[in-house]
Formats: structure tokens, C-alpha cells, sequence
């Protein structure tokens, strides 16, 4: 799956979630909870074999392979 483009739902909540570095604001501007876009995030992270977010307690931030992929 690693050269197959993701579905374009998950591409927006990576874009919203680089831009935003939170997944409850990602949830509320696409409507869908927080939960919701973990699992998108992690699922891409599987499919792709790529960190997209640090994450440290509450904080997070887009890694450089997620800007990329967000073209932030």
C-alpha cells in the first residue's frame, strides 16, 4: 500500500491536523471526534511506515515526512 494514494478524507485530517497540532480541533473543524483522527493518523502511520506526529503529554507536532505529505 505504500505507493497507493491514501483515501482523500484521511489526507484532509492530516492537513487539519499538521495545521491545527490538535487532534480535538482537527475533530471539530471536519466533524468527527478526536478519536476519529487518531486512528486516520495511525493508520497512515502503519500504511506508510512514517512517524507524521511528535507527540509529548499534550502536545504535539507534525514531523517533516506529514508536511510534506500536507504540503504545509
Amino acid at each position: 500500500m505504500a505507493d497507493a494514494t491514501p483515501p482523500f478524507a484521511a489526507l484532509r485530517g492530516l492537513e487539519a491536523a499538521c495545521r491545527l497540532q490538535s487532534y480535538s480541533r482537527t475533530g471539530e473543524e471536519l466533524g468527527v471526534t478526536h478519536s476519529a483522527v487518531g486512528q486516520t493518523v495511525r493508520r497512515l502511520e502503519r500504511a506508510y511506515g512514517q512517524v507524521l506526529f511528535h507527540r509529548e503529554g499534550m502536545q504535539m507536532a507534525p514531523s517533516a515526512a506529514a508536511l510534506a505529505c500536507a504540503r504545509l
